[in-house]
């Protein structure tokens, strides 16, 4: 092809000669810099083919006397470092090891004079596919050290088989949007505030009094002068990308801001997005517009090498995953509007297939040229006032609207196990498109609410349970009513409250292809906060909605999320072509609250400080509660809600003298399918959690929380091998959690497997060998007990249990749980036949869910083989007192050896009679006595309240860790607010996440890094305006965050602060290239660190006390 003055085009491609043992991309690359410039003197001359063919002639002629390649990798690199740097005329200490030949700077031909001469100096042939399979001179040393296992140069695969509807979870956001927002706090903040973000044309995209004309019809002109226009689209990090400045002048800007936005995404995540090189993350990118080649002129002669790649947004996710070295799919959606939201439906579902294991979608929209807003003003579809009013009766148009969203996406179970924050989760989605309708650009609302049922069916949620539905709401007469349809047709029926309605694009103006994701961010960030931001300019319903039968309400101010119900919520998009997409979300795990304790002298003093509460700390940005101050005896917890308000979740009580503690631990058969996975994201829980995997995993080579994580169709909970070390592991992960946030047991009793995690919780039996004691134990039942026998609980006296428990019938009396409650166990048969007895004479039973005869007289036979399998358990002193239901008395740990154990097995489980003596020693004769259950669901409750009923004096009713279905985390909270309000001292900090908080102030340092200089001094100044106005509380956290959550770049400084203030001026001098005395700056270089080891003489008194 050729322009017209009949020169060659400089992009061309080179056609490909056949018989070439390159794939054709490689011989184009070779071919475009042999096209470029000047080449390297020995190819002058010669053809592409003919330049590769005498390459790989040389490689055969190598002859063995060359020198012999180095014995280790890091020898290989220094020397693939020489040879490159030779090839660059640069110092080798200028190389580097990480990044791709290309980025260093070595075109094709180079690439190849590298490969022939590392074949002369190692002695042998240096194939050429090495290079272009490992493209870093690190990874080139490592294949040719032979270190480049599958482990470390190939992506991470996934066991098969996965769950066709497993939940995603939302663990990153990203974004960049009208009015200066560029993360996600300051987007919540506008949405909290109902900023209207829209503004005139900026003047550095086009004069809008030379394109406007308020009659629509006028030809070649718009008839709004509005729109949601970036401050900035220019800027642009290149080398932070090791992007060249001639090829990022070339790039659209929405391809620079997908890049930064991706990067600010996986950062939020807390990925460093260095660490997922190599890994199978997917990126799946909504655009739109190509408008840069019109914004840039169209002269033909500057049309350069990097013009077609940076003209092409279909290029957007490969150059994401080619800059981030990501080997998931990298895939353009172009649906139009609902591009973003069609992205993230296919980033779903390769997660759910096992494609990807972490994926980026999002999209972007950038308005560089008049073009496309006098098309959409032809097309009817332009407001030409600047506002955009969703299903009012004002409806005239929508705004358009510029900036970019990006989501990052993972597996619940892996985002589980990962410790993520989940913003939200994404329970289904769905795509589809409205066919033969009304016209091409015409809405369906059949199709619509198709999309709509199909996504909550994958759900697999009833839609009258979904509180709220970001709407596609683009402020149009004709489209908004026909949404309202579609979302009445599918949301109304059933229903007792209105499904409340929003759009994000009455703040920020109608994104088009980022439109969807933009939604999703808002939505994701609304379930995650607990409240709903308003939707603007809803002022007179639109006469064409009949709100009432369709059971819709537009959020019209900032309001919470409705109470006591899982938090649900779709969002829609739909494409003017016809393609509509739905996500349905749910709430994370579970959103931390802010708990406050409060004190004061009186009741009545009480409430009046719980109602002046919820103002005066919502006016505060950071998570945890202000410091009771110590004022009086009566207590209450507050939770704060986003509404400004404080509901009380414990008390009032009074703190007099606090009862005594006792911890119980149930047995087998308080499991459930999805017990403690919330859990898997609180510090104490987890690191508990994970040294109780490791102990039973030495003794039976699965994972405790593999287990945790599988879902009904993988669990294997029905085995009792499994599932008793599973309970005893989730135990003492809760009692050390509780211990964490300072709740500590004065007592510790159990029943059955129970007593097990009691002896571990009480030191009696260290970890390692309460793993070995329950996995033994499980093995042995599962092997010769299980099957075969059952367990049920029946309102009878033990007298009479005992007359019923007789041989012939095999039936043995497993326990006493409560005055006229007791466990009869014995073989199935005989176990139902005693029910069917008891239920004819009106006898309350319930079946256990275990499924051997626990402590019957049949396990006797077992008990040789358990002491023999076991042989001596090593134990200790009790450190906290253990009340054995075997022996009914306290008991020594060091008396708790394999024969204890073989008597638990076997004999009746003496609950009644425990709590009942545990209740008439002192202090809880005096006092009461407060049970806490320790377990995942309680299963002794019931038995508490009769045995405590018929106790003369003082008694408190038990409370429960975890119940089933129920967010664990809440129950724990709740737990601990009522112990504080009894008179027990709690860690707040620790139950808000910090339990590593200093009691002191102590200085922490804060670091910041860039590309560049300049990138340093912007991103220090960036960071200074983020701390502004938050709490001195969050500074840690943010150090944490800087040190641990962010990419260290060559260009690097730290900041020493011990407040806020001081962490502002030191940033600020940063940004500003002045001198600071709490500011190191330098730049990385090749260099060792050497450690230097004094010997005596450098001592000092208080040395090491700081």
């Amino acid at each position: 092809m050729n322009h017209p003055s009949g020169a060659p085009e400089s992009g061309a491609p080179v056609p490909v000669e056949p018989g070439s043992t390159w794939s054709p991309a490689r011989q184009l690359r070779v071919g475009r810099a042999l096209c470029r410039g000047p080449s390297p003197r020995p190819y002058a001359g010669r053809s592409l083919q003919r330049a590769i063919e005498d390459e790989q002639m040389s490689y055969a002629q190598v002859n063995s006397g060359g020198d012999r390649v180095p014995a280790t990798a890091k020898d290989i690199v220094a020397v693939v470092r020489t040879v490159v740097a030779e090839l660059l005329d640069v110092r080798p200490d200028a190389v580097g090891t990480d990044r791709p030949l290309h980025d260093l700077g070595l075109d094709s031909v180079q690439i190849t004079s590298l490969v022939a001469t590392l074949s002369k100096r190692f002695g042998r042939p240096v194939p050429s596919w090495v290079v272009w399979q490992y493209p870093t001179i690190s990874g080139i040393g490592a294949h040719l050290a032979g270190d480049d296992t599958p482990s470390a140069v190939a992506p991470r695969t996934r066991p098969a088989p996965l769950v066709a509807n497993e939940p995603v979870a939302i663990v990153g956001l990203g974004c960049r949007l009208p009015g200066g927002i560029e993360t996600p706090e300051a987007l919540w903040e506008s949405l909290c505030e109902g900023t209207d973000t829209i503004r005139e044309v900026p003047a550095d995209r086009w004069n809008a009094q030379d394109w406007l004309d308020p009659d629509p019809r006028a030809p070649g002109r718009m008839n709004t002068r509005w729109g949601g226009f970036l401050d900035n689209i220019t800027g642009f990090d290149a080398d932070l990308f090791r992007i060249s400045p001639a090829e990022a002048k070339h790039m659209d800007p929405q391809q620079r801001m997908a890049l930064e936005v991706a990067w600010a995404a996986f950062e939020d995540a807390r990925i460093v997005p260095s660490d997922i090189s190599g890994t199978r993350t997917g990126v799946f990118f909504g655009t739109m517009a190509q408008e840069y080649h019109l914004a840039t002129g169209a002269d033909p002669d500057a049309i350069g090498t990097h013009s077609a790649v940076g003209w092409d947004n279909s290029i957007i996710p490969a150059r994401i995953a080619y800059t981030l070295g990501l080997h998931g799919p990298a895939i353009a959606v172009a649906t139009a509007c609902s591009s973003s939201l069609t992205a993230t439906h296919l980033a779903v579902q390769s997660l759910r297939r096992g494609e990807s294991d972490l994926a980026l979608a999002g999209g972007v929209n950038v308005m560089l040229h008049p073009h496309t807003t006098v098309a959409m003003t032809k097309f009817g579809g332009m407001n030409p006032d600047g506002q955009c009013r969703a299903f009012d009766a004002g409806a005239n148009g929508y705004v358009r609207g510029e900036g970019c969203g990006v989501v990052v996406l993972r597996r619940l179970s892996d985002a589980l196990a990962s410790g993520d924050r989940v913003y939200a989760v994404i329970r289904g989605t769905a795509v589809n498109n409205d066919g033969a309708s009304n016209g091409l650009t015409a809405p369906s609302p059949q199709a619509q609410a198709d999309v709509l049922r199909t996504a909550w069916q994958d759900a697999d949620i009833d839609p009258k349970d979904v509180s709220y539905v970001e709407a596609h709401g683009t402020g149009t007469l004709l489209g908004d009513p026909i949404e309202a349809e579609a979302l009445g047709t599918v949301f109304a029926q059933g229903r007792q409250e209105p499904l409340y309605l929003g759009s994000a694009k009455t703040n920020f103006g109608h994104l088009e292809p980022a439109a969807g994701v933009t939604g999703l961010i808002k939505t994701a960030l609304a379930l995650h906060r607990g409240e709903i931001p308003a939707s603007l300019h809803f002022d007179v319903p639109n006469p064409h909605i009949d709100f009432e039968a369709n059971k819709l309400s537009v959020v019209t101010e900032r309001r919470p999320w409705p109470a006591a119900r899982r938090r649900y919520a779709g969002v829609s998009g739909f494409g003017f072509g016809g393609t509509n997409a739905h996500v349905a979300l749910e709430e994370g795990p579970y959103s931390r609250r802010r708990l406050v304790p409060v004190t004061a002298a009186s009741e009545d003093a009480l409430h009046d400080a719980v109602a002046a509460l919820g103002a005066r700390e919502n006016n505060a940005t950071g998570p945890y509660p202000t410091p009771p101050h110590d004022t009086g005896r009566h207590r209450a917890v507050a939770a704060l809600t986003p509404a400004g308000r404080a509901d009380i979740v414990a008390g009032p009580g009074r703190s007099t003298e606090r009862p005594p503690l006792a911890f119980f631990f149930s047995g087998h058969g308080t499991q459930w399918i999805g017990m403690g996975r919330d859990l898997l994201c609180e510090r104490a829980f987890r690191a508990a959690l994970d040294a109780c995997d490791r102990a039973v995993a030495a003794h039976t080579g699965w994972s405790v929380t593999d287990e945790l994580l599988a879902d009904s169709s993988r669990s294997r909970l029905d085995r009792t091998d499994v599932v008793q070390p599973v309970l005893f592991s989730v135990q003492v992960a809760l009692a050390r959690t509780l211990a964490a946030w300072g709740i500590e047991p004065d007592t510790v009793f159990g029943q059955s497997i129970g007593e097990v995690a009691a002896a571990v919780v009480a030191g009696a039996l260290p970890l390692d060998e309460g793993a070995r004691l329950i996995t033994t134990w499980s093995a042995l039942i599962a092997e010769r007990a299980s099957g075969h026998g059952a367990l049920v609980v029946c309102d009878l006296t033990a007298d009479e249990a005992a007359r019923l428990a007789t041989d012939d019938r095999g039936i043995s009396v497993a326990g006493h749980l409560a005055p006229g409650q007791v466990c009869l166990s014995g073989p199935t048969d005989a176990v139902a036949a005693v029910e069917r007895e008891l239920s004819e004479n009106g006898v309350r039973t319930v079946r256990v869910n275990i499924d051997y005869a626990s402590h019957s007289a049949g396990l006797r036979d077992l008990a040789p083989e358990l002491l023999r399998r076991l042989g001596t358990l090593r134990t200790a002193v009790a450190s906290t007192p253990f009340w054995s239901t075997v022996l009914n008395d306290f008991v020594d740990g060091t008396a708790l050896g394999a024969d204890y154990w073989a008597r638990n097995m076997c004999e009746p489980m003496l609950l009644a009679e425990a709590v009942t003596a545990l209740t008439r020693n002192e202090p809880a004769a005096a006092r009461g006595l407060r049970i806490v259950e320790v377990a995942p669901h309680p299963v002794a409750q019931h038995s508490f309240e009769r045995t405590l009923a018929a106790i003369d004096g003082t008694h408190l009713p038990a409370l429960a860790t975890c119940r089933r279905d129920r967010p664990a985390r809440r129950s724990l909270e709740e737990l601990a607010a009522e112990l504080w309000c009894e008179g027990h001292e709690i860690d707040w900090a620790a139950v808000h996440g910090r339990p590593d908080r200093p009691t002191r102030k102590t200085p922490v340092v804060l670091t910041v890094s860039g590309k560049t200089e300049e990138a340093r001094a912007e991103n220090a100044a960036r960071l200074a305006d983020h701390l502004e106005g938050r709490p001195e509380s969050e500074l840690l956290d943010i150090a944490y965050s800087t040190a641990h959550h962010r990419s260290h770049l060559e260009h690097r400084a730290s900041a020493v602060a011990g407040n806020l203030a001081q962490a502002q001026d030191a940033l600020r001098a940063l940004a500003g290239g002045r001198a600071h005395r709490d500011v190191v700056e330098g730049v990385v270089g090749g260099g060792d660190l050497a450690v230097l080891f004094t010997g005596q003489g450098s001592q000092r008194i208080a040395m090491g006390r700081g």
